[in-house]
């Protein structure tokens, strides 16, 4: 699993658009800190004690898989760190009622293979237990397509550029962006729009 860092430009200004997995290594981790060093940081994070049952199931992937998760290891409350995402009642809004993610099931899976969990790591690099990793993950978003993509994806896109049009406007000039890798299509984009140019491009391995 791996994710991009991409580096967009406009005269004075660098914005650095960081996707993120919600689960990875250490060293993973510790890159992206490390991109986001005294940077003005935009990140996402959708605040609400409906979607603690998704965080816990996070912690649960994590422990099964032997990695860690993306909520404590990035230090959020540093002065340089701004949230900028949707507030849960909007999104569930868009979502038209519809439930934001199926986290039971992840629960279950990890509840159900706990004593198989030391062995299933040592096929972590296996294409199959990959296939099961995505699958998992991919279980987190389980939302009608015909609202998915506005509610999880350009909705909250146009939240942050927003946010960071209001960053520009104050010159800041050192800009990161934090958030999921699917997200930075749509953002790369409307910054191109906005005149920015991409002048980089990595990617950093999750696990």
């Amino acid at each position: 699993m791996k994710t991009d860092v991409i580096l967009m430009k406009r005269d004075d200004v660098v914005v650095k658009l960081i996707g993120t997995c919600h689960v990875g290594t250490d060293e993973y981790y510790n890159q992206i800190n490390d991109e986001i060093y005294r940077s003005c940081t935009l990140y996402e994070g959708i605040r609400s004690k409906q979607l603690e049952k998704l965080a816990e199931a996070y912690k649960q992937m994590a422990w099964l898989l032997g990695l860690k998760v993306q909520a404590d290891k990035i230090d959020y409350k540093q002065k340089y760190m701004r949230r900028a995402d949707i507030s849960y009642g909007a999104l569930y809004s868009a979502l038209n009622g519809e439930k934001v993610a199926d986290a039971d099931k992840i629960l279950e899976f990890v509840d159900s293979n706990k004593e198989d969990a030391h062995k299933a790591r040592e096929y972590l690099n296996k294409p199959v237990f990959r296939f099961l990793i995505n699958s998992l993950i991919k279980m987190t978003s389980m939302i009608p397509k015909n609202n998915k993509d506005y509610a999880i994806i350009d909705l909250r896109n146009n939240i942050l550029i927003h946010e960071l049009l209001k960053k520009i406007s104050r010159d800041y000039t050192d800009i990161a962006v934090l958030y999921g890798n699917a997200h930075l299509k749509g953002i790369k984009q409307s910054l191109k729009k906005l005149g920015f140019k991409q002048v980089d491009r990595k990617t950093l391995k999750a696990f």
